[in-house]
């Protein structure tokens, strides 16, 4: 079984543009530039609004009810910081 592969050619820009709205961008100590959400209470936490589906493809997939969802669950990884939050 080969592993998948990606269909679509994604740009830096489409990420910073499009997760702009509903969240900021920072230069992390750690990390260096990330992104997180800010339209979301302090008491949030990754993979609290959605559900999973299980896919012949790909096999099981995070389908987020966030608008920024697409990004986040799929191309990030979470990370809890205490001055950022996740």
């Amino acid at each position: 079984m080969q592993p998948a592969r990606a269909q679509a050619v994604v740009n830096v820009t489409d990420f910073y543009e499009r997760l702009a709205p509903h969240g900021a961008w920072v230069r992390h100590p750690r990390f260096g530039y990330v992104w997180y959400p800010t339209s979301v209470g302090a008491d949030w936490r990754p993979y609290s609004r959605g559900h999973w589906v299980r896919t012949e493809e790909y096999g099981w997939y995070w389908e987020s009810d966030y608008e920024w969802g697409w990004a986040a669950f799929h191309y990030g990884r979470w990370y809890f910081d205490d001055t950022y939050g996740w």
